[in-house]
């Protein structure tokens, strides 16, 4: 075994057991069979077209959706900076300034030192924004999802829509509650499952994160109020992008209609990473104290706090950017109509396009990878069975030249018999 101390006076003991432990591979036969089990699944998985490859950027081209894999340079249709804010010298001045200021991390969970006077005035600034009581900043949207229906009680019934996000259904789960799902953004569905005794919660994504189309709210909300039941809605892909300030679509709502608990993510549109819940002044507080993913994490950086700030000041100022969006999400559906099978009416940043088998979903992508674009296959169990698609993210970075090469791209590589060969390419401007 070589070590890895390049020093003249070498390393001492405990440097070479520390270098050893690392390099040492894992002999037990515990992590053996772990291995094995593993590798198995892995060759199962890639059997059936489900295997995943991740995208390792290099780096981004400031201001533009352009990103460099391994020294190749593609056209990006797969982020959820919808607003280009990703590379705004003003999100990063204010990330500067907070790094200076608290260092490189919150050091400790919100109720034990974390929560910094820049959370504070975040979750007011997200109490006004959303048009609720109070608001509680955690560090990823999947954290915020699971601590927001952890005052349920046990064996409590929860309605989700068929599509929700996995980490609105494994909330019910960890609060110990049961899950009953209804028809895709069907609300006369939902309204009939309310028979059942023990019924809680209704929850929903407002905007959904697969297809882009937006759910029934007001129907939900007239349901939950006629029930006294609170709705749950998660903002994560209309934060930013949708709602009279940006501020998503549930603000629209009659106030004696606003849903109970909103959830809004802050990796997305605000081109930062977080999230919070926003909702009665109560919950807050009691989801503060009580809700795992809250209490038992270390809280938000300081600097991702303060790009959320700056990004709520800088959409508000600017919804220009928005205006971008739709033009471009109108011009790429327009430029494939009649050609490709949409998912669903696209609301927001996010365009499905309807593939089927799992494995021609991923050979679509490869294509246009090979191309020059970035569009993600989503594939089971983010799908369902047979229902695999493309996943195409439009940005207001996105130029109208690009739009339309990427519609020309996608004809010639779908599917058909014999499947083409493709000349389209990436426009370099």
């Amino acid at each position: 075994m070589t070590s890895d101390c390049s020093s003249a006076s070498g390393c001492g003991p405990s440097e070479r057991r520390l270098s050893a432990a690392m390099i040492e591979p894992l002999r037990s036969p515990g992590a053996s069979a772990l291995t094995e089990a593993c590798r198995q699944r892995l060759r199962r998985r890639e059997s059936e077209g489900l295997l995943r490859q991740a995208l390792v950027r290099d780096r981004a081209q400031e201001g533009t959706p352009w990103v460099i894999d391994h020294g190749r340079r593609l056209l990006g249709f797969a982020s959820n900076d919808y607003l280009g804010l990703a590379h705004d010298p003003r999100l990063a001045a204010a990330a500067a300034t907070a790094l200076e200021r608290y260092g490189t991390s919150a050091s400790a969970a919100g109720l034990l030192g974390g929560r910094t006077a820049l959370h504070a005035e975040l979750e007011a600034r997200l109490t006004e924004w959303l048009g609720q009581e109070a608001a509680l900043v955690l560090p990823s949207g999947y954290q915020a999802n699971l601590a927001a229906q952890a005052f349920l009680g046990r064996h409590a019934i929860v309605l989700h829509d068929r599509l929700n996000h996995a980490s609105l259904l494994e909330a019910t789960v960890l609060a110990r509650g049961r899950a009953r799902r209804y028809r895709h953004a069907d609300a006369a569905h939902c309204a009939s499952l309310l028979a059942q005794p023990g019924v809680e919660l209704i929850a929903t994504e407002s905007l959904f994160g697969m297809d882009g189309d937006a759910a029934p709210l007001a129907a939900l909300a007239e349901i939950a109020a006629h029930r006294s039941l609170p709705l749950l809605v998660d903002e994560a892909h209309a934060l930013g992008v949708l709602g009279p300030q940006g501020n998503g679509l549930a603000v629209s709502l009659p106030a004696d209609l606003r849903p109970a608990i909103i959830v809004g993510t802050f990796g997305k549109a605000l081109a930062s990473q977080g999230a919070c819940i926003a909702g009665p002044e109560a919950l807050i507080d009691f989801l503060r104290q009580v809700a795992a993913p809250a209490v038992y994490t270390t809280a938000l950086a300081p600097a991702a706090v303060a790009v959320t700030l700056k990004a709520i000041e800088v959409l508000r100022d600017e919804p220009d950017r928005r205006s971008i969006l739709r033009q471009r999400v109108q011009q790429f559906v327009a430029a494939i109509a009649g050609r490709l099978p949409l998912t669903a009416q696209p609301e927001g940043a996010v365009v499905g396009l309807l593939v089927g088998e799992a494995s021609r979903a991923v050979e679509i992508s490869r294509r246009l990878a090979d191309v020059g674009f970035v569009v993600p296959a989503i594939r089971p169990p983010t799908v369902p069975e047979g229902s695999s698609r493309l996943r195409v993210s439009l940005t207001a970075a996105h130029t109208e030249a690009q739009v339309e090469a990427l519609a020309a791209a996608l004809w010639a590589c779908w599917p058909r018999e014999p499947v083409p060969p493709t000349t389209a390419r990436v426009p370099q401007a």
